[in-house]
């Protein structure tokens, strides 16, 4: 008698633990900080030394309404892309490089599958800020311009719990930015890190 009552009693601290898991993975606020690659969908056709990807990073806060709806807002970093162009005018090599970050408010649906694994989706509204350098060695000339741009952001992901304050999470986001000269590009990002539960 004693022993099944000892096995029921293990039995229900299991479920509970179990329970507490899962509140802790769906619901109430939680930060996150991720790092990542970034990809630029730009044309290098007539550059050279082009390159169109770069680190990134993220920082964002969210909040869970329920086990499926909640929010985010974030900072996040697309890095630095450039190039070389040959400028027949001056018989010199140019250089063009283009550095993007922003903020973004976003509505989050998830779906919680067990074993500690949820996958999620969002959309939302991002505001993109793009630097322009251009440098020209000989003559020593150079110039810079500032864009912002506002666009729909959307993204998809997953998430790990670890324990029931803290999850490994893994994001894909896109998003329409400036990618210079008036030119529009996409830009991913891939990005993992760890989100807090609090």
């Amino acid at each position: 008698m004693k022993l099944r009552h000892h096995l029921a009693m293990l039995a229900a601290g299991t479920c509970m633990a179990s329970s507490v898991f899962a509140a802790g993975a769906s619901n109430g606020m939680y930060v996150d900080a991720s790092i990542g690659k970034s990809f630029w969908n730009v044309d290098c056709s007539g550059s050279s030394n082009c390159k169109s990807n770069d680190t990134a990073y993220k920082l964002l806060a969210g909040y869970n309404v329920d086990p499926h709806w909640g929010a985010e807002f974030g900072y996040y970093s697309l890095g630095t892309i450039g190039a070389n162009v040959t400028v027949p005018t001056y018989g010199a090599v140019a250089g063009a490089s283009v550095k993007g970050n922003g903020v973004e408010i976003v509505g989050v649906y998830r779906i919680d599958y067990g074993n500690n694994v949820a996958v999620f989706g969002k959309l939302g509204i991002g505001q993109t800020k793009t630097e322009s350098t251009y440098t020209i060695p000989a003559p020593a000339l150079s110039a810079s311009s500032s864009i912002s741009r506002t666009q729909v952001v959307f993204g998809v992901g997953a998430t790990y719990g670890l324990t029931p304050n803290l999850a490994l999470r893994a994001d894909i986001d896109a998003r329409r930015v400036n990618a210079g000269s008036g030119n529009s590009s996409n830009a991913t990002s891939v990005t993992i890190g760890l989100q807090a539960h609090f």
